[in-house]
């Protein structure tokens, strides 16, 4: 599987290294109202946004397991500050699965953790709906 990031020009970020997991986040506005003499009972709402949040890291040198070359690490922040600076929403993809969204970046969070030059980063990313 390969995990992408497109921005809304088309510009292609390839995670180089593979999620070791990803989970995504689906619910609904449903509602319990309580029902005199009868109860509580559940009236249906629409389906909320779905979000994913990701966790992983971006690689300071080649190392094998990377899926694709690596990018200068300065290259990697900007790409995603970028995006959430445009305002605009970008693509998130998982080839081999259904998952390919338009998608917002909700927050994202990086920095060193053990002096390999690594930055490690979460990324809660929302599916992006327009009126």
């Amino acid at each position: 599987m390969e995990y992408h990031l497109i921005n809304a020009t088309g510009k292609d970020l390839q995670f180089p290294v593979p999620f070791s997991e990803y989970e995504i986040k689906q619910s609904a506005n449903n509602k319990t109202i309580n029902v005199l003499n009868y109860g509580e009972i559940t009236w249906f709402g629409d389906r909320k946004l779905k979000e994913w949040s990701l966790s992983n890291f971006f690689p300071s040198k080649q190392y094998s397991f990377c899926k694709t070359s690596i990018w200068k690490m300065q290259d990697y922040i900007n790409f995603i500050q970028r995006i959430i600076n445009t305002k605009k929403p970008c693509r998130f993809v998982v080839t081999e699965t259904s998952i390919n969204y338009l998608c917002t970046i909700e927050d994202f969070t990086y920095g060193e953790k053990d002096g390999s030059g690594d930055v490690y980063f979460t990324m809660n990313l929302k599916e992006y709906r327009s009126a």
